[in-house]
């Protein structure tokens, strides 16, 4: 009996057991379950908060945008974290020091270190803290690029699952460079940033990381942690301290000698003085880097033009000449202050090379950190006499000469109130009768009245419009004389439009622009339109030159031929220059910002000065330019059609956008030549090719878009000699696009124009202009018929 009770006893205890272990495990069971749904949420829910598809295509952090003169020269740059970035291989020390003291296992884990965070745990416990960072390099990065800092656990999920995609998407070595680009290593007492070991490395040693020592590569790597506490300037015995630290890792880790490690520690900081931040004042040409940023980047990229500018970051290859910008400067800031008598406190130039509309040189005041207010381009102000030269240009073309006599005579005109209104002169004298070529000379008001009065003020208007005045012009008679507001930058390229021949373009400061690694974005075409006559803008050259030589700019007078004009406005408020050659046009104006008057300052008495002494510099250089751009351009239309033996690069045709000689095996045959006879052209010397309109060379039978171009041998240009690249099959791959968007599609076809008909260019035409046609562009296929040289 007993056993039996013993024995149901024993079997009630299994049986409780049994139950408590079966409740145990289905709650662990439960629990797993919940925790791993809970785990799983919560990344789900930091998965969806995480970029994808090609927000991840590009890991590069921001670059600074680069502002460069025509010459390279960097004039500005302009960015939200000041970093310049570099290869890896250029580095030296750094990755070393860096993967020492921030993640020794860099190159073992997939982005997540599970053994770094279990060490850092129970770091943390063991000091009562969560000081200690389990965070590999790569999790910084993608915290860096993608996330904030706040701490929470689902941003840190997010790290380490972005941190194992870009182990996935990115070799090691291309996240270790990026890292070291990116990161921030702090500021110095003036508030200078650094982002990058380039940047970091100049600003702290005034050296490029490949020349750093083992103790300043050590210094730097130790700053990312805490750049604040471990800042050099301000706390030279911490940041001592933590080099200290970073080089003890090195040697621990068998990354540098007992030796070297002993020689870096002893070394002392070697800082160099504290820079000061570049601000906009700093700038070389601030007013027309600004001009760029703000006015002309903007009609290329609209809406995005911050995103280029402060994000993507790109290159800005300008028109700007720093040789001219310089001593225009230079010429504007004393003369205006050797003339504080005359009540005079600002002054502005611009010049711009006719030929191409392109600006060489821009001062839009004498100083930008007081002002930032651009007269060049901003300043509407009376141009007074100096407008006369669109009234006598409208004069030619309604019949007058040179020599008509015009009356310098006092008459009164009906005036907008229902009155009288009779012009002076300066002088308060009228001398009759007299040739229009010296009542320009000598700048009559009245005469120059009476002309618009003869000729229609409106005429006058529409010819100074064309010719390249923007604002609006009052259609009445004292804007003959200059009484209606205009810049100086309209006034520079109205009269450009004299300097080239009658043939006008459009003033232009950006001529192209990239990404960092050279994708073209956006590559400028002059677009020469002719708006007067040959003759016409000839004659006025001519005219115009007497106003140097004998009139009231003979302070403008050089070495070499200048034509030009005077403007004074009534009470003085404004004084003008404004001269040519055939390679530069120049507008100087002075005066007062606040409008006040002058103390009786004509244009030929400072601004006469100042544009003589900015052309002796300028012109020689401008000169010298189209001397070798016309020397290019005959060697070039020179060039007999190459055969397939005897084809070799063309350095000019590869600078302008155009390709080498040397067409690839098993190229199709040329289109057969066109046998339609041309005056005095030999059917045998013309032939047609088909050129693809997107690359610009010769096409395949798989190129989409193709145009027929006629050729003669040994007259302009000659067909290019290599088939498209692109189109090579039924299937062919897609050119490669930048990583960001382009605004235009393919390279086009550059070709040389005569400015005068808008056909391709002869030898023997006098004045060409190299012109991309994109696809989409009505691109001729026909010689110039005018200049064939007979």
């Amino acid at each position: 009996m007993r056993d039996q009770t013993r024995m149901d006893r024993q079997m009630l205890s299994r049986k409780a057991w049994y139950r408590f272990f079966r409740a145990l495990t289905l709650f662990i069971f439960i629990a797993t379950a919940l925790v791993v749904g809970m785990i799983g949420g919560l990344f789900a829910s930091a998965a969806r908060m995480l970029p994808k598809g090609e927000e991840l295509a590009d890991i590069h952090p921001p670059s600074p945008t680069r502002i460069l003169a025509i010459d390279g020269t960097v004039l500005a740059k302009v960015y939200t974290e000041n970093r310049e970035e570099i290869a890896i291989g250029k580095m030296r020390y750094m990755p070393n020091a860096t993967l020492a003291i921030e993640d020794i296992r860099f190159y073992e884990h997939p982005g997540v270190d599970p053994r770094g965070i279990l060490r850092a745990f129970f770091k943390d416990i063991q000091a009562g803290d969560n000081k200690e960072g389990a965070s590999t390099i790569t999790q910084q990065l993608a915290r860096n690029l993608y996330l904030n800092r706040e701490k929470k656990l689902t941003r840190k999920l997010q790290e380490m699952i972005l941190a194992m995609e870009l182990e996935q998407r990115y070799s090691k070595q291309e996240i270790l460079e990026t890292y070291l680009n990116q990161v921030y290593y702090g500021s110095n007492p003036y508030g200078l940033q650094s982002y990058g070991v380039q940047t970091a490395a100049q600003n702290y040693f005034g050296k490029d990381p490949d020349q750093l020592t083992y103790a300043q590569s050590a210094l730097l790597a130790g700053l990312p942690k805490n750049p604040s506490g471990y800042n050099p300037y301000r706390f030279p015995d911490v940041a001592t301290g933590r080099r200290n630290q970073v080089l003890f890792n090195m040697w621990h880790y068998h990354l540098i000698s007992a030796e070297d490690y002993q020689l870096a520690v002893d070394e002392p900081l070697n800082l160099i003085p504290a820079k000061k931040p570049v601000v906009m004042a700093d700038w070389h040409a601030p007013y027309f880097v600004h001009y760029v940023l703000n006015t002309e980047l903007p009609k290329i990229f609209g809406q995005d033009t911050n995103d280029y500018v402060y994000h993507y970051g790109i290159d800005i290859y300008t028109s700007l000449d720093p040789r001219m910008q310089k001593v225009g400067e230079k010429e504007v800031a004393e003369q205006v202050a050797a003339n504080r008598a005359r009540k005079i406190d600002d002054g502005a130039l611009v010049s711009i090379d006719p030929q191409t509309g392109y600006i060489k040189a821009m001062v839009g005041g004498t100083d930008f950190s007081k002002n930032q207010f651009n007269v060049v381009t901003q300043g509407l102000r009376q141009p007074g006499s100096s407008f006369k030269t669109f009234v006598y240009t409208t004069a030619l073309l309604h019949g007058y000469t040179p020599t008509t006599m015009v009356a310098d005579r006092a008459a009164g005109y009906p005036s907008g109130s229902g009155g009288t209104w009779t012009p002076k002169n300066d002088d308060g004298r009228y001398l009759g009768s007299m040739e229009l070529q010296k009542a320009l000379w000598i700048s009559r008001n009245a005469a120059a009245v009476g002309v618009a009065a003869d000729i229609g003020i409106k005429n006058v208007i529409d010819i100074a419009h064309r010719m390249g005045i923007k604002s609006p012009l009052e259609p009445v008679l004292p804007t003959a004389i200059g009484a209606s507001a205009v810049t100086p930058m309209e006034m520079c390229s109205g009269y450009g439009t004299l300097a080239n021949h009658g043939v006008h373009n459009a003033p232009e400061a950006i001529v192209r622009v990239t990404t960092h690694d050279g994708n073209d974005l956006y590559d400028y075409t002059p677009s020469p339109e002719r708006v007067i006559p040959t003759d016409v803008a000839d004659t006025m050259r001519t005219v115009m030159r007497g106003v140097v030589e004998r009139g009231t700019g003979m302070r403008a007078r050089c070495p070499f031929p200048v034509s030009g004009k005077t403007g004074t406005t009534s009470s003085f408020h404004d004084a003008w220059f404004i001269g040519y050659t055939e390679d530069l046009v120049t507008a100087v104006w002075v005066g007062n910002r606040g409008n006040q008057p002058m103390n009786r300052t004509f244009g030929g008495d400072v601004p006469a000065p100042i544009f003589r002494s900015f052309m002796l510099v300028a012109q020689p250089i401008m000169a010298d330019e189209h001397r070798k751009i016309k020397s290019e351009l005959l060697s070039l239309n020179s060039k007999p059609e190459p055969t397939d033996l005897d084809r070799t690069p063309s350095d000019y045709a590869l600078k302008h956008g155009g390709v080498a000689f040397g067409a690839p095996p098993d190229t199709p045959p040329s289109t057969p030549v066109d046998t339609t006879v041309t005056p005095n052209v030999s059917p045998h010397d013309k032939y047609t090719v088909m050129i693809c309109k997107e690359t610009g060379l010769r096409a395949t039978k798989y190129c989409p878009d193709q145009v027929a171009v006629t050729y003669v041998r040994g007259q302009g240009p000659q067909a290019p000699a290599q088939y498209c690249n692109v189109h090579t099959g039924p299937r062919a791959a897609a050119a490669p696009v930048a990583k960001v968007k382009r605004n235009t599609t393919g390279h086009g076809i550059v070709l040389s124009i005569c400015a005068e008909t808008g056909k391709i260019a002869t030898s023997h035409c006098p004045h060409v202009v190299r012109k991309r046609f994109m696809p989409g562009d009505e691109i001729p296929t026909e010689t110039c018929p005018l200049h064939r040289g007979d």
